[in-house]
């Protein structure tokens, strides 16, 4: 769920919120977790 969510663009404020998560950091620590080409793809629509 939580990479479909950040390959169609919901800001990670909004996942963490959803994940039920009180500290951004909790959910930072799965997204960096995600498979390399995920989050190169994720960077780099948050660059455009």
């Amino acid at each position: 769920m939580a990479t479909n969510l950040i390959l169609n663009d919901v800001p990670i404020n909004a996942l963490s919120k959803m994940l039920g998560h009180s500290k951004l950091s909790t959910t930072e620590i799965y997204i960096k977790g995600l498979p390399t080409h995920v989050m190169d793809e994720y960077q780099e629509r948050l660059e455009i």
